[in-house]
């Protein structure tokens, strides 16, 4: 009995000391946890010691590592480390090394304290006109950015808007920029750079060019051409056989009155050999106009366009035939080339080719019956609805004057205008 009340109360002794045992394991459980937390927590903290004493200033974080003086003792040259380059020590004393520097640290401190350089400006204004896709933008840019534009930025400012504005001169709804404030800021920004550092070369010529593409009135253009004028004439020996063929067309097709017409036929003459056909052409139609038709720059012109006629596409074979039809100078090397180049393609020309050629023909008095024959067959094809009016009677009088009989030339007669009864007057 004894015996059975002794297990009893161990029995009870155990069971009343569970409940403590359970409390003090959970304690111990807490305990840990934050002791892990509080552990964790000075480790972090210890790292973002060392990290902020190596890259806690821009100069330090940019510096290679081994241009680091090395210091051994805790000290430099001069006895102490200074108080401005923070350094972590290894154990034996000497300065630990610099861990190297990461892409992401640099980049994240030059996107919040870099102010952007002047090249970063520049590069950003090239594709931004490089990318513009519209006139309007092109304006905007000049309008929001132009003091900060270079010579190189005005000169593709420019040449950007006249190639834009020329496709979109079918819209009838699309502004003329020339009548834009943004476009008279540009102007003035060139003019101003003309006077005082100038364009470069080609900049200069695609400004020249631009200004002829977009048409812009003689008004505006006499106060600008005298400072592009004088660079022409101080870059013309610099100037390449293109910029120097653009030049050129722009100057006539503007009628420039103080344009360096004697230094550029001489440099001209002297790069005729790099020129491209587009540049023989341009060159040709624009000294013609500038009145320079003298024997010996003709003679030089129609033997560059001779050696390399069979490259010239349409419109440059319009303009030297139209060239030498302006001078009446009769090449007979030229126009047999001439001949053999269009006579193959006669029946893929343009009305406007076809009739400048044959103008030129009558002009030089140079009768070639195949040519002619073939013309006429394209004039026949085109008929009168492909051809306007005054092209026609220019194939006509041509034929006429190199007393060329055909009777489809004959068959093609301008329609007469049905006059409505109600307009009609009593003789009709």
């Amino acid at each position: 009995m004894s015996a059975m009340m002794a297990a009893g109360s161990e029995q009870v002794v155990i069971r009343a000391s569970a409940p403590a045992l359970t409390d003090g394991l959970s304690d111990c459980v807490v305990d840990i946890a934050f002791l892990l937390l509080v552990a964790g927590a000075c480790l972090l903290y210890s790292k973002f010691q060392r990290a902020s004493a190596v890259t806690g200033s821009p100069k330090q974080r940019h510096r290679d590592p081994d241009d680091q003086m090395s210091t051994t003792d805790g000290g430099s040259e001069s006895g102490a480390t200074p108080a401005s380059t923070p350094r972590t020590t290894s154990g034996n004393g000497a300065a630990a090394p610099l861990r190297p520097r990461q892409a992401s640290d640099s980049g994240r401190w030059e996107a919040l304290h870099t102010k952007p350089t002047i090249g970063d400006i520049g590069r950003r204004l090239t594709h931004l006109l490089i990318e513009a896709d519209s006139v309007d933008r092109i304006l905007r840019l000049v309008f929001t950015d132009g003091e900060h534009m270079t010579d190189a930025h005005l000169a593709t400012a420019i040449h950007r808007l006249a190639r834009l504005d020329r496709r979109a001169r079918t819209d009838i709804h699309t502004p003329a920029p020339r009548c834009d404030m943004a476009f008279r800021k540009l102007l003035t920004l060139i003019k101003a750079q003309a006077e005082s550092d100038g364009f470069a070369p080609q900049g200069l010529a695609n400004v020249i060019a631009a200004l002829a593409a977009l048409q812009v009135p003689s008004a505006d253009c006499e106060s600008l051409m005298a400072p592009l004028m004088a660079g022409v004439q101080a870059k013309a020996n610099n100037c390449t056989p293109h910029a120097l063929a653009s030049i050129v067309y722009a100057v006539a097709t503007m009628d420039v009155k103080t344009a360096p017409v004697e230094l550029l036929r001489h440099w001209c003459l002297k790069t005729l050999s790099g020129c491209r056909p587009a540049d023989l052409s341009n060159i040709a139609i624009g000294f013609v106009k500038l009145g320079v038709s003298d024997s010996e720059f003709l003679e030089s012109i129609a033997e560059a366009c001779t050696s390399s006629i069979a490259k010239f596409r349409h419109g440059d074979l319009s303009n030297v035939a139209r060239a030498f039809g302006m001078a009446q100078y009769k090449h007979d090397a030229l126009l047999a080339a001439f001949v053999a180049s269009v006579l193959p393609v006669a029946s893929r020309m343009s009305c406007g080719c076809l009739s400048t050629v044959a103008w030129c023909f009558a002009r030089v008095q140079f009768r070639d019956e195949d040519l002619l024959k073939a013309s006429v067959d394209a004039v026949a094809r085109l008929g009168v609805a492909g051809m306007q009016k005054s092209e026609l009677q220019t194939v006509r009088d041509a034929m006429k004057k190199l007393r060329f009989q055909d009777a489809k030339m004959d068959q093609l007669v301008q329609p007469a205008v049905r006059i409505p009864p109600w307009k009609r007057t009593a003789s009709q």
